[in-house]
C-alpha cells in the first residue's frame, strides 16, 4: 500500500480539484497488496477520525474499510459493529453492501456492539446518541402525535427510554427522557388512539 496516493487525495480534494483526487484516491485503493494492509490502514484510519458519522469517499469505502468491517461484522467484533453503525450514511449509499450485513440499521448495529461489549463507554456514548436522535424524531411533531409504525406499542417504547435512562449514566438527557416518556404516556392514553 502506497499512502502517498492517500495524502495525494486529501491535497486535491482540498484543492477542488476532483478529477486529480478521484485518480490518486484510485490510485490509494488498488496499491493494496493484502487484507492484512486493509485491516491494519482501516484500523489507524477510523482510530484518527474525530468525527463519527461523517462519509468517507465511496471508493475507500467500498474496497478498502468496508472489506475489514464485514470481516469483524461477520465475528461479531463489537468495534467493527461500532463504526459499521458510525457509518451508516455509507452504507445507505451502496445497497449492495449494506445487503452483505443485512440491512441493518445504524441503532440496531450499535445495539449489537453494546450487547457483545457493554463495558465500552465510546459504544455506550454513540447509542444513546443514536437512541435520542430517534426519539427527537418520533417526537418532532408533538403535540399532533408520535411518529411511530404499527409494531411501536407502548410497553417497547417505555422499555426503550429505561434502557436509555440506563445508558445516560451522568443524567445528561434525563429531562429529555421524562419529556419523551410522558408524551409516550399521553399519545396512547387519548381517547382516539385505535390500534
Amino acid at each position: 500500500m502506497d499512502e502517498q496516493y492517500y495524502y495525494d487525495y486529501l491535497k486535491q480534494d482540498a484543492a477542488g480539484d476532483k478529477k486529480a483526487a478521484k485518480k490518486a484516491i484510485g490510485q490509494f485503493v488498488s496499491s493494496f497488496r493484502s487484507f492484512s494492509e486493509k485491516k491494519e490502514w482501516t484500523n489507524s484510519f477510523l482510530n484518527r477520525r474525530k468525527t463519527h458519522n461523517k462519509k468517507i469517499r465511496h471508493e475507500l469505502f467500498e474496497f478498502v474499510v468496508f472489506p475489514v468491517l464485514e470481516k469483524g461484522f461477520q465475528e461479531d467484533d463489537p468495534k467493527c459493529l461500532f463504526w459499521l453503525g458510525c457509518m451508516i450514511q455509507n452504507l445507505f449509499s451502496a445497497r449492495p453492501l449494506h445487503e452483505k450485513i443485512s440491512f441493518l440499521g445504524g441503532t440496531e448495529l450499535l445495539l449489537k456492539a453494546h450487547a457483545i461489549d457493554p463495558e465500552s463507554e465510546e459504544i455506550r456514548c454513540k447509542l444513546l446518541h443514536e437512541l435520542i436522535a430517534g426519539f427527537d424524531y418520533c417526537d418532532h411533531e408533538w403535540p399532533a402525535g408520535l411518529l411511530i409504525d404499527e409494531t411501536d406499542d407502548r410497553e417497547s417504547m417505555l422499555s426503550e427510554v429505561q434502557f436509555a435512562r440506563q445508558l445516560d449514566t451522568n443524567g445528561k438527557f434525563a429531562t429529555r427522557l421524562a419529556e419523551f416518556e410522558s408524551r409516550i404516556e399521553q399519545y396512547f392514553s387519548r381517547e382516539y388512539f385505535v390500534r
